[in-house]
């Protein structure tokens, strides 16, 4: 788990007459929530259109945010380490996949449906801390795996929570 921080990262510097020298400099990492509008040329997490931001998310720390009514079946294209899933309160259906068997990791905050409408996440779903499966406007189906990863998964919401997957 990539937490905000402050690493170092070294480098080292050679000039022309074979003198070094080296820095220290503070490096941040800052995880960001990224939003998909399915804008791309494809329906892949990896592709950087698909994003409002214009930037696929990182493999591991952003959250992840579905919104919209524009490329509804995402291909989970990479394994993924996210703090947590949203369907925003304007998404239509979603039906999320992946065509390679690629593991989305949920690290902090759980899934949650904002919209009226269903959603469908249908990739293998690891949790790797306490968490919520939350159906607050509309139906969820985790069509999947779910590994709870040895903490508390809760399952809440007004509406229907469907967990398929063996």
């Amino acid at each position: 788990t990539v937490a905000a921080s402050t690493p170092r990262l070294t480098v080292t510097v050679t000039d022309t007459a074979a003198l070094t020298g080296s820095a220290g400099i503070s490096l941040a990492i800052n995880a960001s929530t990224e939003v998909w509008n399915g804008g791309g040329g494809n329906q892949n997490w990896s592709t950087n259109p698909n994003w409002l931001s214009g930037f696929a998310p990182g493999y591991l720390g952003d959250g992840l945010a579905l919104a919209g009514s524009t490329g509804l079946t995402p291909n989970m294209d990479n394994n993924y380490s996210v703090t947590g899933l949203a369907f925003s309160n304007n998404a239509s259906s979603f039906n999320l996949g992946t065509a390679n068997g690629s593991t989305l990791t949920i690290t902090a905050n759980g899934i949650a449906n904002n919209s009226a409408n269903a959603q469908t996440v249908n990739v293998p779903v690891v949790f790797s801390a306490n968490a919520a499966v939350n159906a607050a406007a509309g139906d969820l189906t985790l069509g999947q795996t779910v590994d709870p990863g040895g903490g508390v998964l809760a399952v809440n919401g007004a509406h229907d929570t469907k967990i398929a997957g063996a």
